[in-house]
């Protein structure tokens, strides 16, 4: 439904990468049926393999010219397999940051700029006590945003890096999350604290990132939660510090 949107109201083309390629030429073929010969592309892409990722960016540029939006878009809620948890949700997204810094700058030869969207979370900001490894991954994407898309590195590249924030979403990753969790009890609490949130469908999300490509604001979050936009802005830390105790010498 995302890339349907996308492809109708924004964008000439759209590269697809992933690791599941019978899911992904399937897209692609549904795609190019719908929106025209080859509007749309499959890639085989490991986001934790360099060299994959780097060949995404290399194949787009080669058949389309320099790429203007990135969609950091892969993501696992499994902690099950918490280390490979961490190299999707984290390494991933900084590879794709780095990447598109390198074939998008503006400071690059060719580069235009454009915009980098980073998926986290509603719980880049709450804490889930059932999945504190997805939990941690997504608070590090918010993190990222914040640093990659500071003015020290948009002044250079002219790539705004903003970062989208859904809430409860009608997708496999949340409806499978239950059985892919550290411990069992860890699963049911996790299953627990999502079905006491808002639910959407996935059709809400596609409509936020097109809104944020648009008007999103470079280092800011935007959650999209029950249907609804949210820019959030996290307030500095000395407005909610409380000191307990000086440590200064006299």
């Amino acid at each position: 439904m995302q890339i349907k949107l996308i492809l109708s109201l924004l964008m000439q083309h759209v590269i697809i990468g992933g690791i599941n390629r019978q899911e992904g030429q399937d897209a692609i073929h549904k795609l190019n049926g719908k929106f025209g010969k080859d509007r749309a592309h499959f890639m085989d892409c490991d986001v934790t393999n360099e060299c994959d990722f780097d060949n995404l960016f290399t194949e787009t540029r080669r058949i389309f010219g320099y790429p203007d939006i990135l969609f950091n878009n892969a993501g696992m809620l499994e902690d099950k397999k918490w280390s490979q948890t961490v190299d999707v949700n984290i390494k991933g997204v900084l590879l794709g940051c780095f990447l598109a810094f390198k074939y998008m700058g503006k400071d690059q030869e060719g580069g235009k700029g454009g915009v980098v969207v980073n998926n986290a979370s509603i719980l880049g900001f709450d804490a889930c006590a059932g999945c504190p490894v997805y939990n941690c991954t997504k608070h590090a994407v918010i993190g990222i945003t914040k640093a990659l898309g500071a003015e020290f590195h948009y002044k250079r590249t002219c790539i705004r890096v903003c970062s989208i924030c859904p809430g409860v979403t009608n997708t496999e990753l949340v409806t499978g999350a239950k059985g892919r969790q550290y411990m069992g009890e860890w699963g049911e609490e996790t299953a627990r604290q999502l079905s006491q949130l808002p639910q959407q469908e996935i059709g809400a999300t596609g409509q936020a990132f097109m809104y944020i490509v648009r008007h999103g604001i470079s280092a800011e979050h935007y959650i999209i939660e029950g249907s609804e936009v949210f820019h959030a802005k996290p307030p500095p830390r000395q407005t909610f510090s409380t000191l307990k105790r000086s440590f200064k010498k006299d």
